[in-house]
C-alpha cells in the first residue's frame, strides 16, 4: 500500500515536468540553365549546380529542458543537383553537425562542425554578403561565404545585458 501511495504521488508531478520540443527540416536548392560561350573551342548549354547559393537541406531542433535552458541541434547537408553527390567531401553533413544547450539567461554552448564566428561577425558588413552574388569578394579570405567550416568547435555566445537592450558577444 505505501508503494503504491508514493507512486501515485510521483506521478502526480508527472505533468509538470512536461516539455516543448521541435524539429525542423529545411532545405534551399538553386539551378540554372546556363551558356558557355568557349567550352574547348565550341559553346555549350549546360545545367548549373547552385549559381546563387549552394543546394542544402538540413533539420534543426530544439527540446525545452525547462527554467529557461534548451538542448538544441542541427544537421546540414549539401548536394550537387545535377546529380545527387554530397558536397563538402561527400560527408552526409558536411556543411554543419553540431549539439548544444541554449540558456535564456546566460547564452548558448555548441559542439560540432560548425563555422566559424569570423564570418557570422564580418558578413553584416561584407558588400558581398549585403548585395548577394553581385557584391565584389574574390577567394572568400575571410571566409564570409562559409566556404571553410571547423571540426570539433567548441562555440559559447553569451549575452550582455547593456541598457536594457540584449547583445551577443561570441568567445
Amino acid at each position: 500500500m505505501a508503494n503504491l501511495l508514493v507512486a501515485s504521488y510521483l506521478l502526480s508531478f508527472a505533468g509538470l515536468a512536461s516539455a516543448q520540443s521541435s524539429v525542423t527540416l529545411y532545405g534551399l536548392i538553386s539551378t540554372a540553365i546556363a551558356y558557355a560561350n568557349n567550352q574547348k573551342g565550341g559553346s555549350s548549354w549546360f545545367v548549373a549546380n547552385g549559381p546563387m547559393q549552394p543546394p542544402r537541406f538540413g533539420l534543426k531542433g530544439t527540446e525545452d529542458l525547462g527554467g529557461g535552458l534548451h538542448a538544441i541541434f542541427t544537421l546540414e547537408s549539401g548536394f550537387s543537383i545535377t546529380n545527387g553527390s554530397l558536397s563538402q567531401g561527400g560527408r552526409m553533413f558536411g556543411r554543419q553537425a553540431f549539439v548544444g544547450l541554449s540558456s535564456d539567461r546566460i547564452g548558448t554552448i555548441t559542439v560540432g562542425r560548425q563555422y566559424d564566428l569570423g564570418a557570422a561577425t564580418l558578413c553584416a558588413y561584407e558588400s558581398a554578403c549585403q548585395f548577394a552574388a553581385y557584391g565584389t569578394h574574390i577567394g572568400d579570405n575571410d571566409n564570409v561565404f562559409n566556404t571553410f567550416r571547423v571540426n570539433n568547435a567548441v562555440i559559447f555566445v553569451q549575452f550582455l545585458m547593456s541598457r536594457g537592450h540584449v547583445r551577443r558577444s561570441a568567445q
